[in-house]
């Protein structure tokens, strides 16, 4: 746990070293176990990808669509999504 803190604190002075802003979420769940679990708080580069494209396994925060909070009865609420990156465009299974 402590190591864990303790590579926070480095991500949060290295992001603003840079002069990167991060954004800080916490998740509701442990949908992303092992990884992430529930309540952890994430820090979020919103430029990581300005520059390199998503890879494969990369985990990517964003807001939910418009048609996914209408149908959880969630309309004008602020809803992010944490998701792995298992496929990119133009792959097969």
């Amino acid at each position: 746990m402590r190591t864990a803190t303790i590579f926070g604190f480095l991500i949060v002075v290295l992001l603003g070293a840079c002069g990167h802003k991060g954004i800080a979420y916490r998740t509701p769940s442990h949908s992303m176990a092992p990884a992430i679990d529930e309540n952890d708080m994430v820090i979020v580069n919103p430029l990581a990808y300005v520059s390199d494209p998503i890879q494969r396994f990369d985990i990517v925060v964003f807001q939910a669509p418009e048609s996914l909070k209408e149908r959880s009865g969630q309309v004008g609420k602020d809803v992010i999504y944490f998701k792995r990156v298992a496929a990119l465009p133009g792959e097969k299974s």
